[in-house]
C-alpha cells in the first residue's frame, strides 16, 4: 500500500517546484500597444495632454487649410474635441469633458474666425487654437469660455458665413435655431422641422437638412429657405440613413449614407431638380465583397461627419457603426480619412479601442477585439508599429441580432 501512496504524495511537490522554478524565471517582454495611431501618450500636443485619437467622433468641421476639428461625447481622455492636420494630431478643444464643462458633443461647424461646438444643449466658441472664445452675453461655464443655451439638444450646425448666421438642429423640440455668428452669438429665430439631424447651407442660403431614418420612416433630405419654408424634399429609399451633410467647393451636395450602402451620395442640380451625379465610396463600404469586412481606402464604416477644404480634398469621420454611441456604438472607435480629388487616400487615422479584451490566434498571431482583427508582425522594432488594421469583424446589416452590436 505504501508504494501505491508515493506517487500521490510526490506528485504535487514536484508540480510545485516545476511551478516555482517557472516563476523565479524572469521571461524577456515588452511593452506596446494596439488600435491608436498615437497610442504612447506621449508628445507635446499641449500642456497635461498627450497625443492620441479620440474615441467615437461624431462630427467633423475642416476649415480651410485642412485643420479638422471633431467632437465625441466622451473621451477617457478628456479628447471630447480634437483638432487634427496633415495625419497629426495637433491639439484639442479644452473643456468638453463632463466634469470640466462638457455635456456630450455632438455637433461641431466653424467660418473664418471660430469653432462652434454643439455641447449638449448649448453652443460654445472656440479659437482655432482650441481656446475658449468667450462673448459678450454668453454664460460663463470654464476658464473664461462662454456659451449660449437652448434648453434642448443639438445634433448638427451649419454657418451661413455671408450673413453672419449659425443654424442648429434640435431634433428633440424639432426645430431649427437661428443664432448670429457677429460679435456674440445672440438668439435670432427659430422654425419647425420635425426630427431635424444635420444641416448644410448652400451657397445662395438655402439650407439642406438630413432627417434619419427609423424602424417606420424613411431616411430624407430636406430642401429650406433661409426661413424655414419647406422647398424640396429628397426620398431615396432602400435604407438611406443621412448622417453627415457638407457642400463641395462646385456646389454639390454630400450626403453620407449610414444605410447598408455605406457611401456618400453627391447630389447636383440643386436649384431645378435634385439627383444623385455620383458616388463616393464602395458601395456597401466595408461590407462590401469580395471578403466582407476587410479594411482599406474607400471602404467606409459608419460615417459620422464630412469635410472639404480650399484645395478640393474631403475628409471623412468614421466610428464604424453610427452617430449612436448609447447602446452598440460606445467604443467603436474612430477613423479620420482625407482623400484628394483624384479619389486617392491621403492619410488615416484611427483609434478603434475603448476598454475591450483581446484574444491572440494561436496559428497566425493576429489578435481579435470586440470588432476587430489587428494582422501582428512582431519582427519589427518600434512600438505600436506591430500591428495592422485587417478587419471589422460585425456587420449589423446582416446579422442585426449579433450581441456585439446590440450591446
Amino acid at each position: 500500500m505504501k508504494s501505491l501512496r508515493k506517487p500521490v504524495t510526490i506528485a504535487p511537490l514536484i508540480l510545485l517546484s516545476l511551478a516555482l522554478s517557472l516563476l523565479s524565471s524572469e521571461l524577456p517582454y515588452t511593452f506596446s500597444w494596439i488600435g491608436n495611431t498615437f497610442g504612447d501618450g506621449s508628445g507635446e500636443v499641449s500642456v497635461n495632454k498627450g497625443k492620441w485619437v479620440q474615441v467615437n467622433m461624431v462630427d467633423l468641421w475642416v476649415g480651410s487649410d485642412g485643420t479638422c476639428y471633431t467632437v465625441s461625447q466622451w473621451d477617457e481622455g478628456k479628447r471630447e474635441g480634437g483638432i487634427y492636420k496633415d495625419g497629426d494630431c495637433i491639439g484639442y478643444l479644452k473643456h468638453l469633458h463632463p466634469n470640466e464643462g462638457g455635456h456630450s458633443p455632438q455637433a461641431v461647424t466653424g467660418d473664418e474666425n471660430y469653432v462652434y461646438v454643439g455641447n449638449g444643449k448649448n453652443i460654445r466658441r472656440y479659437n482655432y487654437s482650441g481656446s475658449p472664445a468667450p462673448f459678450a452675453g454668453g454664460v460663463d461655464d470654464k476658464d473664461g469660455g462662454a456659451s449660449i443655451t437652448f434648453g434642448t439638444g443639438i445634433s448638427g450646425m451649419a454657418v451661413n458665413a455671408a450673413v453672419s448666421r449659425l443654424y442648429a438642429c434640435c431634433p428633440g423640440a424639432d426645430r431649427i435655431k437661428v443664432v448670429s455668428t457677429a460679435g456674440g452669438l445672440d438668439s435670432l429665430d427659430e422654425f419647425q422641422c420635425e426630427s431635424a439631424y444635420r444641416i448644410a447651407v448652400e451657397p445662395d442660403g438655402d439650407l439642406w437638412v438630413a432627417v434619419r431614418s427609423t424602424d417606420s420612416t424613411e431616411g430624407k433630405l430636406l430642401c429650406l429657405s433661409a426661413d424655414g419654408v419647406l422647398e424640396k424634399e429628397i426620398i431615396p429609399g432602400s435604407g438611406f440613413d443621412p448622417t453627415a451633410l457638407r457642400f463641395r467647393g462646385d456646389g454639390a451636395l454630400m450626403a453620407a449614407d449610414n444605410g447598408p450602402d455605406q457611401c456618400i451620395r453627391v447630389y447636383g442640380n440643386l436649384d431645378a431638380n435634385p439627383s444623385v451625379i455620383g458616388t463616393l465610396g464602395e458601395e456597401q463600404g466595408v461590407y462590401a465583397g469580395p471578403v466582407s469586412g476587410t479594411v482599406g481606402p474607400l471602404r467606409f464604416c459608419g460615417i459620422t461627419g464630412l469635410g472639404t477644404d480650399s484645395s478640393g480634398n474631403w475628409y471623412v469621420a468614421q466610428n464604424r457603426f453610427g452617430p449612436e454611441v448609447n447602446h452598440h456604438s460606445n467604443g467603436g472607435g474612430s477613423i479620420l480619412e482625407k482623400y484628394g480629388p483624384n479619389l486617392e487616400r491621403q492619410w488615416r487615422l484611427l483609434g478603434l479601442e475603448f476598454v475591450d479584451c483581446g484574444a491572440i490566434d494561436r496559428k497566425t498571431g493576429d489578435v481579435f477585439s470586440s470588432y476587430t482583427r489587428y494582422a501582428m508582425d512582431y519582427s519589427t522594432a518600434a512600438n505600436g508599429s506591430e500591428w495592422t488594421y485587417a478587419a471589422h469583424t460585425v456587420d449589423q446589416f446582416k446579422y442585426p441580432h449579433d450581441f456585439r452590436y446590440r450591446t
